[in-house]
């Protein structure tokens, strides 16, 4: 059976086709005036509208912070989180701002609190470090440290061994073998280009001492510290003869007595600005001579030196070869001498052997015996 559809039949469904696209078009135009229709709407099928109270925010109790010249602890953010879908947070510090460390509140879920701390600022000018803290940036400024006489130079200042700055050396548990005094000089400064620092200690004379003296500046940081003198340091037990200066580490091994230690700018870089040492010193017995070695002829002969060491040192003496002989006391306490005897040398070869001084080794070097057919190096002088 054939349908026929006469024009009524299409003029209807024409109507009702208009009617759907106006509804359509008033709709749409409906939700762009009032978002909320739209998101009401059972015809919005193309997915989920997250809301505001959905999403998770952070709020930081204050975005910077700034900061005296000197070192600080305990500082703290609060960190208030917002929302819903909020899951732990963390706080890190930036690259190049490691003068700073966060204590604690490095990882935390809900509010919470970060704490940090940060170094003292060595250099003139201010600057400026990071955090990352709950994905948000956190600035730290510090003030920059004027250039000034620092607290060592006094009223006299410290610029000579005769006004050195006087530091206290307090052995732990108390002055005995192996007990260790601790000295830190911080914050100091040489403030103009001609300033040389001068310290002393007064060492009881009961022992003598190893010596480590570690010196932090510009080219030998500590803990992204930013001391900016490029110093040395040297040492003397009299204030007149020093030691070679170190640019980092200086060790020795010195007397009871006074200890002078002299730190200044480097000869190569006469200029100003911050240092910070650290003085290690360990009680012990371990001898100072007053030679280390001595080079003799072939024939026989003898040979002293000097050994200077503790009151309550107990030290001794021996040869290490058959041709060296201890003629003084093969053992002492405290300072004295030590004289010793050696053999001719009949060979035609040199020889070396060595002497242990308490604790300290000494060596003697012997010359071989002459060539009795000398001098003929040439045909003149040709032994017949």
């Amino acid at each position: 059976m054939k349908t026929v559809y006469n024009a009524s039949h299409f003029f209807k469904k024409g109507i009702a086709l208009s009617l759907l696209l106006f509804a359509g078009l008033f709709a749409g135009l409906a939700a762009h005036a009032n978002p909320s229709l739209h998101e009401a709407s059972p015809l919005n099928l193309k997915g989920k509208v997250s809301s505001s109270a959905s999403d998770c925010t952070y709020t930081l109790s204050a975005p910077s912070n700034s900061v005296g010249v000197d070192e600080g602890a305990g500082v703290t953010v609060t960190v208030t989180p917002t929302g819903t879908s909020c899951t732990t947070w963390t706080a890190a510090v930036s690259p190049g701002s490691e003068w700073i460390t966060v204590t604690a509140g490095a990882s935390v879920t809900g509010t919470g609190t970060v704490t940090y701390s940060y170094r003292a600022n060595m250099a003139t000018t201010p600057r400026e470090g990071t955090l990352t803290i709950a994905g948000q940036t956190y600035t730290v400024t510090q003030a920059g440290r004027p250039l000034v006489a620092d607290a060592y130079e006094g009223d006299a200042g410290n610029n000579t061994p005769a006004t050195a700055h006087l530091l206290a050396a307090n052995f732990s548990p108390s002055l005995q073998p192996n007990a260790v005094a601790v000295i830190d000089i911080s914050p100091a400064t040489c403030h103009i280009s001609s300033d040389v620092d001068y310290y002393k200690i007064n060492l009881p004379t009961d022992y003598t001492y190893a010596l480590t003296a570690t010196l932090f500046d510009s080219g030998n940081p500590i803990n992204h510290s930013n001391y900016t003198l490029d110093a040395n340091i040297s040492c003397s037990t009299n204030g007149s003869a020093w030691e070679d200066p170190s640019h980092a580490t200086l060790t020795a091994t010195v007397p009871g007595g006074t200890l002078y230690l002299k730190i200044g700018p480097s000869r190569s870089h006469w200029r100003t600005g911050t240092y910070a040492a650290k003085i290690e010193i360990k009680a012990g017995c371990r001898g100072i001579l007053s030679a280390t070695s001595n080079p003799v002829d072939a024939g026989a002969g003898v040979g002293e030196l000097t050994v200077t060491t503790g009151s309550s040192c107990v030290w001794a003496t021996a040869s290490h070869a058959e041709w060296i002989t201890i003629t003084s006391e093969a053992g002492a306490i405290g300072s004295g001498n030590v004289s010793y005897s050696y053999t001719e040398n009949t060979s035609l070869s040199p020889r070396e052997r060595w002497i242990t001084i308490a604790g300290q080794t000494y060596t003697v070097t012997q010359a071989p015996a002459p060539d009795r057919l000398e001098e003929n190096n040439t045909e003149t002088r040709a032994t017949p």
